[in-house]
């Protein structure tokens, strides 16, 4: 560490130059950005919830929060599930098809019914259900990635 122009202290040496180019600082040795979260990341990210809702009341309060009735499980376990209505809006085709995927993979092929059945019974065809899942996931990746400050090239 050496001591700049204006008495403010730098980092020196060729270690952690990942710092911004314009500021002309480094990042300290050891300090890296982390990685972009990828649609693999943000699927396990809404599974969980989605296990713990099958054993589990939930109550939903203002502000998209959901709150476990039993004050024994920590509230942060379903604010995934908060976030993706935050970022996809309520009642939307995409959160639909966000939380149908995650609700039917988190129960191991013991849900009410497969992403087929589903997908009949309210007149969408697979396709269609994919694609919008795929979206919602796209959208809910780069969101969290722009609120955590990640690289926004992420996907």
């Amino acid at each position: 560490m050496v001591v700049g122009a204006c008495g403010a202290m730098v980092w020196s040496g060729t270690e952690g130059e990942s710092r911004a180019k314009d500021t002309g600082r480094r990042s300290p040795p050891g300090i890296e950005h982390p990685a972009p979260l990828t649609r693999a990341d943000i699927e396990r990210w809404l599974i969980a919830p989605m296990r713990a809702l099958r054993d589990t009341s939930i109550v939903a309060l203002p502000g998209n929060a959901l709150e476990p009735v039993a004050s024994s499980r920590p509230s942060a376990t379903f604010d995934s599930l908060a976030f993706a209505r935050t970022v996809l809006g309520k009642d939307t085709p995409e959160l639909r098809a966000v939380t149908t995927w995650a609700r039917i993979m988190a129960a191991d092929g013991h849900a009410e019914a497969s992403i087929a059945e589903w997908c009949a019974l309210f007149g969408w065809k697979e396709r269609t259900f994919y694609h919008r899942l795929r979206r919602g996931l796209d959208r809910i990746v780069k969101a969290k990635n722009h609120a955590d400050g990640r690289l926004s090239n992420a996907a």
